[in-house]
């Protein structure tokens, strides 16, 4: 149950975010198993499904530049190396969101190396207030219960995102479903910079 719990999370902030039973559909843990478990999926699910105007910007500069929508480190911060050589097992959601996902059975908390102050967690109210060192990067100890994924977003974002969660991206014929065609109003998010700036920098 934990390890589908960290796959439900990290699948949310992946462009395809799916289920599957693999090789054991009775022995492994499925997203429907409890109750517990499938309000966990549905709420990773909402998170992904409100990204949408970033999956969809990042998709066209994948297609026309070939630079993918999740990105190791090095591609978003080449010009860090400091920052490169300490990020460890994390991953970039185009250039300003960074996911730290919990890698360990029973883990609570990870140790994240940020590549510079300011950075906000996604679903945070402020951003993180620690000093870099004299590279230039933070690091930080921040909580991942089974139920949450460490995310970060780059100060100075302007993130646009779904203002709510359809049920579908398809069609539907039941009035009561939500689809992406009937969800036309967006939410900006702002992360602003020490000088109060946010721009969406083309992302979303």
């Amino acid at each position: 149950k934990e390890l589908f719990y960290r796959w439900a999370m990290f699948g949310a902030f992946s462009p395809v975010m799916r289920t599957h039973h693999g090789s054991d559909e009775c022995g492994n843990w499925a997203f429907d198993r409890d109750a517990e478990t499938l309000a966990h999926y549905a709420r990773y699910a909402r998170v992904h499904t409100r990204l949408f105007p970033l999956w969809q910007w990042l998709a066209e500069r994948a297609a026309e530049f070939g630079l993918p929508l999740m990105r190791h480190p090095y591609l978003v911060e080449h010009a860090n190396p400091a920052y490169v050589a300490k990020s460890g097992p994390v991953f970039f959601v185009g250039d300003n969101l960074l996911v730290a996902p919990a890698l360990s059975e029973g883990a609570t908390e990870v140790d994240v190396v940020l590549p510079g102050e300011g950075w906000w967690p996604l679903f945070g109210a402020d951003p993180i207030d620690e000093a870099a060192a004299s590279d230039g990067t933070v690091a930080v100890t921040w909580p991942a219960p089974v139920t949450e994924i460490p995310a970060f977003v780059r100060p100075g974002t302007a993130m646009v995102l779904l203002a709510t969660a359809p049920d579908t991206f398809y069609a539907a014929s039941d009035s009561d479903v939500t689809t992406l065609v009937g969800t036309t109003a967006r939410t900006v998010a702002l992360y602003p910079d020490a000088s109060g700036a946010a721009t969406g920098a083309g992302e979303g």
